[in-house]
């Protein structure tokens, strides 16, 4: 009597284990898009053009199922933005300008739900994130009409870039339900909530915006 009912208990487990994994799903999501800032530099001899620039993410992510159409989810990634911006020095210090391309990178881990209309889906998702590089390169012009390229990378921080963000995420798209996984396709956005430096003259939030295409199985 007692193997019978340790095999049905047994069997028991295992269909609960196994309808509990089917509630779980895992992917991985690549979002090639464009960055900037909301608010330029500011002072005498610096300009900001306003431009955007290309950046990637990229993110491991995961769901649980909670009802029908509606899944919450987690993450960790990470998140690439990216900025544009010209020292206009008019000739000070035989310099004419300087153009200046500053990458930041940080690892994220946002949380959120995806809601699911058929085969369409959005996900609004709020994440808390750390920056883990600063790297700056410029193109210097002189007044004799020369050029200079050079590459920083900031280790000790000296632009007081935030060291932690907090961005928001808003991903749109469909997926292709293929046998075993599931293709998506669509389009993803993101804004920090707070600044991404701690001076005046970085105190604006990074966005972007881009396709975003993946697996999910």
């Amino acid at each position: 009597m007692k193997p019978t009912f340790l095999a049905f208990f047994v069997l028991a487990l295992c269909s609960h284990v196994s309808g509990q994994m089917d509630k779980f799903t895992f992917g991985l999501e690549y979002s090639p898009n464009f960055t900037s800032v909301t608010q330029p530099y500011g002072s005498q001899l610096t300009n900001s053009e306003g431009a955007f620039r290309f950046a990637n993410n990229l993110f491991l992510k995961g769901g649980y199922k909670l009802m029908n159409n509606l899944y919450a989810t987690g993450a960790i990634g990470l998140l690439g933005t990216r900025e544009f911006l010209t020292l206009d020095f008019g000739g000070q210090m035989e310099i004419n300008k300087v153009e200046s391309n500053r990458f930041h990178s940080y690892v994220v881990a946002p949380i959120g739900f995806t809601y699911y209309l058929g085969s369409f889906y959005i996900s609004p998702e709020v994440g808390i994130g750390w920056n883990v590089s600063n790297r700056i390169k410029s193109h210097w012009y002189y007044t004799d009409g020369s050029e200079l390229e050079s590459e920083y990378i900031d280790k000790d921080n000296i632009d007081n870039i935030n060291e932690t963000t907090y961005p928001l995420f808003l991903s749109v798209g469909n997926e292709i339900r293929m046998k075993s996984y599931t293709i998506l396709l669509g389009v993803k956005g993101y804004y920090s909530l707070n600044s991404f430096g701690q001076r005046a003259s970085n105190a604006g939030h990074y966005y972007g915006f881009g396709v975003v295409t993946g697996v999910r199985f």
